[in-house]
């Protein structure tokens, strides 16, 4: 039993490291960079890409070690507008490969994120008071108390800036709507050249809360939050 224990413990920790440590080469001949926004089924769409070859850079020092020059990659929800400026992405791969991303309603995606933050993110944890409710979150998003997206995967609620923040300065060769996933899969093959992906419903929520249940307060502050993804993306806003 006390050789068991240690095997356990070892094996904890090779697949700690492990996910540490992700492959860092793509083994696709598709040259596409996937913009990973936040709660836009990012995950889920992963999970099918990594089945064609694709790799995750999320920390700055994978993409340092990887130095991506052909491939199918995500760097998580990492700035790639801000990687290429700064020379930790090679400007020509950058340039020659395609670039998709996906999109979602705002209203749904703040729900979204409330519970995800409250649920599964350190930042919940810390932060009780802000997660008190769906209102004190907003609350705190309006007052602009949250890190702007960067050279990381998160920070505090970085997660949480505006959907435009990740794709400024990009020409996209896809945007696909979270709301049509399934269907834009298709489109998403045709466009790129991918082979047909599997659909998965990766961190799906279980919340029983929807968009037409919010208080007018709540609606107003999304609006204010989100309102250069309402105009850049085409939603509208809800009475």
């Amino acid at each position: 039993m006390f050789y068991s224990r240690i095997a356990r413990k070892i094996r904890a920790v090779t697949l700690g490291s492990s996910e540490v440590m992700p492959a860092l080469k793509s083994s696709s001949n598709i040259d596409a960079i996937f913009v990973w926004i936040p709660k836009t089924a990012g995950s889920s769409l992963f999970r099918a890409l990594e089945e064609q070859g694709c790799v995750k850079l999320k920390k700055l020092e994978h993409v340092r070690k990887a130095d991506p020059r052909s491939g199918l990659v995500t760097f998580g929800h990492i700035n790639v507008q801000e990687l290429v400026e700064k020379r930790y992405l090679d400007r020509e791969y950058y340039l020659k490969a395609k670039k998709f991303t996906f999109v979602r309603d705002p209203y749904d995606r703040a729900l979204s994120l409330y519970y995800y933050i409250r649920e599964k993110r350190p930042e919940g944890r810390r932060n009780p008071e802000i997660l008190q409710t769906f209102e004190s979150f907003l609350d705190h998003l309006v007052n602009g108390l949250h890190s702007k997206n960067g050279l990381y995967n998160a920070q505090d609620f970085s997660q949480c800036r505006p959907q435009i923040d990740w794709t400024n300065g990009i020409e996209f060769d896809f945007v696909g709507r979270f709301e049509e996933y399934e269907h834009e899969l298709t489109r998403l093959v045709q466009k790129i050249g991918l082979r047909p992906l599997m659909v998965y419903q990766e961190n799906a929520s279980t919340r029983s809360d929807r968009v037409s249940d919010l208080s007018l307060e709540a609606k107003q502050m999304i609006e204010e939050i989100y309102s250069e993804d309402f105009s850049a993306f085409g939603y509208t806003f809800r009475k």
